[in-house]
């Protein structure tokens, strides 16, 4: 690898999906360096060369060109994502080749399946409809995937159940699905003793293995001195009183330390062997759909969505301004020569409307 080849994949290691079957370093190279428009232009264009292939296909093996088409996207796409649509491919050729069963049993189109499984919310589901449609059921890879996921998710009986399916159908190739198969008995067993170690090192034993004492709840302690009696500090051992039978709280009870567990023994359980998983089929009309992306709403009728109305109450007021009432009067300053005048002013006013209201009243009697 060159120095150039170097740099690249140091700084794009990271964003460089893994592949079960591996990598070609060439064409990893060659992919990452891909910065300019020409490069860029020239994988479009390999693309369409594939898409046309698919579309005007005459020949017996359509499955080669999905094949050739996938593992190159792969290949030229490390980083995944919209660039290289490779879920939506995935998913176009599960599709195409999914009446044809003379593909079930094919590695290849069960690899197909496989890499689809990937880009599935639920993997799980994908296997089940494989082995009730009988797609790759004697092929040791499912059986394979199909227990990592369940080791992967901590169902190891179900894992197991999955692996002697595999075995008892004399899945091919038959000796990587049994030693795929010891290495997961191997894993399993030494969890188990892992976590029997754990829970031995919980319970508190001495020096010469004999336990601790353990403080004891709400018991009763004796208490020290003759003049001032004072409660001890230590609360166990001799400390504490006879139990009161009237008490309905015990001590808590000692774990004993004689934990027995069955040791795995092949011969016995090639012979009696788990029971074989009762998987119901999967009456499907198409494969399970991939992973939701972000962003991406599921389709569905357009009419069906109403924008929602907000209930505004508005208050209507009285377009008529009303007067300002002033609760309190104003004392206008005035000069003390012109207040005189002013009051006499306001006598003459007053004196002409009591004038003016008796000749209205005399007015009215009359025309009474």
């Amino acid at each position: 690898m060159s120095q150039d080849g170097d740099d690249e994949w140091e700084l794009s290691k990271e964003n460089v999906q893994p592949l079960r079957q591996g990598r070609v370093m060439a064409t990893l190279q060659e992919a990452l360096a891909q910065q300019d428009a020409s490069s860029h232009a020239a994988a479009q264009l390999k693309k369409q060369e594939f898409e046309s292939e698919i579309r005007f296909y005459s020949g017996d093996d359509p499955l080669d060109v999905w094949d050739r088409y996938i593992k190159w996207t792969e290949q030229t796409f490390p980083q995944g994502g919209k660039e290289s649509n490779l879920s939506a491919v995935l998913e176009r050729a599960v599709k195409a080749l999914n009446k044809q069963q003379r593909y079930y049993q094919d590695p290849r189109y069960l690899s197909l399946w496989l890499k689809f499984g990937n880009c599935c919310n639920e993997p799980l589901d994908l296997y089940s409809y494989l082995h009730s449609q009988e797609i790759g059921t004697t092929l040791a890879q499912l059986y394979i995937t199909w227990a990592e996921e369940l080791e992967a998710r901590g169902s190891f009986k179900k894992a197991d159940i999955i692996f002697q399916e595999g075995l008892n159908r004399k899945a091919e190739p038959l000796d990587k699905l049994q030693s795929h198969h010891r290495q997961f008995q191997t894993r399993v067993s030494r969890q188990t003793l892992l976590g029997l170690e754990e829970a031995a090192d919980e319970t508190d034993t001495g020096l010469l293995g004999t336990e601790e004492p353990q403080r004891s709840t709400l018991a009763d302690l004796k208490g020290r001195g003759k003049k001032r009696v004072r409660a001890p500090i230590s609360r166990v051992g001799d400390a504490l009183k006879a139990t009161n039978q009237n008490r309905s709280f015990q001590a808590p009870q000692q774990l004993s330390n004689n934990l027995g567990f069955a040791v795995f023994d092949e011969n016995s359980a090639s012979a009696s062997g788990p029971e074989i998983p009762t998987l119901t089929p999967q009456h499907w009309t198409e494969p399970p759909a991939p992973r939701a992306k972000e962003n991406e709403l599921g389709a569905g009728p357009w009419n069906s969505g109403r924008v929602r109305r907000l209930s505004m109450h508005w208050q209507k007021e009285e377009a008529v301004c009303k007067p300002i009432l002033f609760h309190r009067s104003l004392d206008i300053y005035r000069e003390q020569e012109h207040a005189g005048s002013l009051d006499r002013k306001k006598g003459e006013l007053s004196d002409d409307k009591m004038c003016i209201r008796l000749i209205s009243t005399e007015v009215l009697k009359s025309e009474a």
